[in-house]
């Protein structure tokens, strides 16, 4: 996290040698939501999450920065003797990326890097059993991905290819007791360590709607395929969005996590677009799921 930090002081500093009135600047805040799953022996339960989310972007003529950074913590527990499950879950996620862009008119080519970590834990009470466990991941990228985009009076088609380098680390502990005087007792603790390169093509289009002089509607759709490459890699997504010619709307899915090989996932989004500003909501979503599971994400940004 400090890396990335670091990172984006010396960009800033160096960015900073042009003249400030030729630097355009957008912070964004905002949230995403999502449904953690948590196996406990033969159910499964779900936890929503409220992840709060910043997002700062600096340009100057053709370059773009953008550094975001996410933090949530939640839990829920059911600790009461009326019920035969009793439970108590906690979840902590925490991400930041950096993005550096070169933007043509039609073309744009952008590398980044993003960490993320996920904890999973719980504790659980049934009858005579009583299990407790603990997940926890770590994901480091590099990503490269280049796009082009056909610009029309009203609307935009884009398509765009991207490889990661991804190394991750993971473990897994559980602790089961099987009886009330806890003499059988069950622990396992696995750990994995993994890396590979990541493919992935998006198309994506979006609609303008002329609301007034100074105010447009944007409804858009998209379709992403990732595939390992090389080697073990997770599949997440990122995605980038041109609201007008200087500035993008950049959707990044770190806990979009998939354990195959490969995956699709289906993308909706709509924003109100202003002078200086703009209101945007989006849902992401793996074709093997419904969209009441889907990631969502919502952001105001201004700039100036």
């Amino acid at each position: 996290m400090k890396s990335i930090y670091t990172t984006t002081g010396m960009l800033v500093i160096l960015l900073t040698q042009f003249s400030w009135a030729e630097l355009d600047h957008g912070i964004s805040v905002g949230v995403l939501q999502q449904t953690q799953l948590f196996d406990l022996n033969n159910t499964t339960l779900n936890l929503l999450t409220n992840t709060p989310k910043i997002q700062y972007q600096l340009s100057s003529g053709p370059w773009l920065i953008t550094a975001s950074a996410s933090k949530d913590e939640e839990n829920r527990s059911r600790l009461s003797n009326l019920y035969p499950l009793r439970y108590k879950l906690d979840f902590k996620q925490s991400s930041e990326s950096l993005y550096i862009d070169y933007n043509f008119d039609q073309l744009w080519a952008s590398a980044g890097y993003s960490q993320s970590h996920f904890k999973q834990s719980f504790i659980s009470s049934e009858s005579d059993n009583y299990s407790e466990g603990e997940n926890q991941s770590d994901y480091r990228s590099f990503i490269i991905d280049i796009g082009y985009g056909w610009h029309f009076e009203n609307s935009q088609f884009s398509t765009s290819v991207g490889f990661s380098q991804q190394a991750s680390n993971e473990s897994y502990q559980l602790n089961q007791v099987i009886d009330s005087n806890r003499q059988n007792n069950q622990s396992t603790l696995d750990q994995i360590k993994q890396s590979g390169l990541l493919g992935s093509l998006s198309i994506s289009y979006q609609h303008y709607f002329s609301m007034n002089q100074h105010l447009d509607w944007m409804l858009g759709s998209g379709i992403n395929y990732s595939e390992s490459i090389d080697g073990e890699a997770h599949t997440s997504q990122t995605s980038h969005t041109r609201l007008t010619e200087s500035r993008f709307f950049a959707s990044e899915d770190e806990s979009f996590i998939d354990s195959d090989s490969k995956s699709t996932s289906l993308m909706v989004q709509s924003s109100l677009i202003m002078d200086h500003g703009s209101i945007n909501l989006s849902a992401d979503k793996l074709t093997s799921e419904i969209w009441s599971d889907a990631l969502i994400e919502f952001g105001i940004s201004l700039y100036f």
